[in-house]
């Protein structure tokens, strides 16, 4: 265990979350608000604090692949077994599998659906908790719903913090948007939501088309989520959000801000933006993740009229990054 984790605060959320309640915690994607996902009165919890709709499914978190155990059945681990082993380079890290679920899993957690996702998150702090729970641990973003996800344990804590016994602080995230899901429970495995783990990247690891990992990825109607993040609504500022195509209109409104994706935009020439940023010094998608759901929370707080955003290309981790903000500016669209 690494010398910065605190042990004695690890055990606290560790008897916390065997006693029923929530923590939020770190992972390497985002921060999570997690709940023991065999205890129904505890995963509640979850969407009470977050107002989270009950249709929406929640993602499950483990240690090891050897805790699969715990979400599923052997039957099931047997036959995902040749595919993970093609994911290896991607487990521990920021992609969840959907497969069928055991009956442990409380309904909560799957929205009532027969199956659960699943994810073994690369991050220290989350590990050494995950490693002391005989249970499951399912945890969205902790933050408010919808809401643009949490990325630093400053985050939670300035608005769900009065509402959650124990915030554990791992720092800011590394990656900084949430996992890429892939659903594993129909015959040929496609993308639910796009992540840092791209649809080449894993293509290429399961020796797939892209088109094929791609298919049905629409944003879903309500009653049809099969897995978090479908909603076309979702990881929105309060501050109207707008992204930017091209050509850029020649003029915008007063007091907006402008988010560009790296520092030789031409947009940044533009003198009507009250306050500008880059995500990147040099468009490196990897740094755009990062700092996305930063810069946005940072602008929301700025009291702007709008904020405008520089698209990227849909290719490669740029559709994950194109998904977060279509989603995020979709109400204002």
């Amino acid at each position: 265990m690494s010398s910065l984790i605190n042990a004695a605060l690890l055990e606290s959320a560790y008897q916390l979350l065997s006693q029923g309640d929530v923590v939020a915690f770190p992972t390497e994607t985002v921060y999570g608000l997690g709940a023991n996902a065999y205890d129904q009165n505890a995963v509640e919890k979850i969407f009470k604090i977050k107002g989270r709709p009950a249709h929406n499914p929640l993602i499950t978190h483990i240690s090891s692949r050897e805790n699969l155990t715990l979400v599923t059945n052997q039957e099931v681990i047997d036959a995902i077994s040749p595919i993970i082993d093609r994911l290896a380079q991607f487990i521990p890290g920021p992609l969840s599998l959907v497969i069928p679920k055991n009956q442990k899993i409380c309904s909560a957690v799957s929205a009532g659906l027969d199956t659960v996702a699943v994810r073994m998150p690369d991050h220290a702090l989350a590990k050494a908790l995950l490693e002391r729970c005989p249970f499951p641990v399912a945890a969205p973003s902790a933050n408010p719903s919808n809401y643009i996800s949490p990325t630093s344990a400053e985050h939670v804590n300035a608005q769900l913090g009065a509402q959650i016994p124990l915030v554990l602080d791992g720092g800011p995230c590394t990656v900084g948007i949430e996992s890429t899901i892939l659903d594993l429970s129909q015959k040929n495995p496609r993308i639910l939501r796009q992540g840092v783990i791209s649809a080449e990247m894993l293509a290429q690891a399961l020796d797939m088309p892209v088109a094929a990992l791609l298919e049905q990825t629409a944003p879903q109607q309500e009653a049809l989520i099969s897995a978090p993040g479908m909603l076309k609504e979702h990881y929105a500022p309060r501050t109207p959000l707008r992204v930017i195509s091209q050509p850029a209109p020649a003029h915008f409104p007063l007091n907006t801000g402008l988010i560009t994706m790296h520092s030789f935009s031409e947009l940044l020439s533009c003198s009507e933006f009250s306050q500008r940023k880059s995500l990147s010094s040099n468009g490196d998608l990897n740094e755009i993740c990062h700092n996305l759901f930063k810069t946005l929370r940072e602008f929301d707080s700025l009291d702007l009229d709008a904020i405008y955003i520089e698209a990227c290309e849909r290719i490669g981790i740029g559709r994950a990054i194109m998904d977060r903000i279509d989603r995020a500016s979709a109400k204002w669209a």
